[in-house]
């Protein structure tokens, strides 16, 4: 039995018209800085850093997101540059946020003089919870990401009666992702009061995110190059990188402790 799906870009009110999907990334980021600065004031850390690093991040983020997108759309962009700038217009890509992000959070650290994987593991779980909030915007505001066809019961059938898929049973991606960051959300939030390495936190969140968008990316409807979407590609790379980087240091952690 599958279930009935209708997304809300915005909601008229009669003065003022409200972006669901603005909504809710407000909403992921107020609750992301909260716990932030919570975990913060836990670990004794300097929380006007906490205010800049995620501001920054969010920012970047979205600068980043832009530009991954446009870069696979470019054949539509190339001939309607003005596009490029109507974000809200929709067309960003996670992964090209993330990673222009951590690059500008990396370099903001270090002109601060802190411990630069302490700090991105104090926001490592409000990140994953700041992602998990904006995957209910996507599926409310933005259309939900919908997917391939599918027979399953727990496949969204389409009211939008101006989608091109109105009417069609489909996979909701938005909504597998949003269980998967709760659920290393969860994990983050039980380890962070563990002892591991620096860089712990936030690198165990990129390694399961890495691993689960992989799999879901195959019920999406992203160009493939060789039989793989371009988040793919980074997953791979992503869950490589830090995946040898969390071994690598249980093991010299191990080597420590004896």
């Amino acid at each position: 039995m599958v279930f009935y799906y209708k997304s809300f870009l915005s909601f008229d009110l009669g003065f003022i018209k409200i972006q669901a999907w603005g909504i809710l990334v407000a909403i992921a980021f107020l609750a992301g800085l909260w716990l932030a600065l919570k975990e913060a004031d836990r670990k004794k850390q300097d929380k006007e850093i906490i205010y800049g690093i995620v501001t920054i991040m969010l920012f970047s983020m979205f600068i980043g997101a832009r530009l991954l997108y446009v870069i696979q759309e470019w054949g539509y962009y190339s001939a309607n540059l003005l596009e490029i700038f109507k974000i809200w217009d929709g067309g960003l890509s996670f992964f090209g946020g993330f990673i222009v992000a951590i690059v500008w959070g990396f370099f903001y650290l270090r002109s601060k003089k802190v411990h630069v994987l302490g700090y991105l593991d104090t926001i490592a779980p409000s990140v994953a919870i700041g992602h998990a909030i904006g995957r209910i915007g996507c599926i409310f505001g933005d259309g939900g990401h919908l997917g391939k066809l599918t027979t399953a019961q727990w496949g969204a059938s389409i009211l939008n009666t101006e989608s091109e898929f109105y009417g069609q049973v489909r996979h909701l991606t938005s909504l597998y992702e949003f269980v998967e960051l709760t659920l290393i959300f969860v994990i983050l939030y039980s380890l962070r009061k563990k002892r591991y390495f620096e860089g712990f936190l936030f690198s165990t969140y990129a390694f399961m995110y890495s691993f689960s968008r992989f799999f879901t990316d195959f019920y999406r409807t992203d160009p493939t190059y060789l039989g793989l979407t371009i988040a793919q590609y980074i997953s791979i790379t992503l869950f490589l990188i830090f995946g040898i980087f969390i071994i690598m240091n249980l093991k010299n952690l191990k080597k420590v402790k004896r």
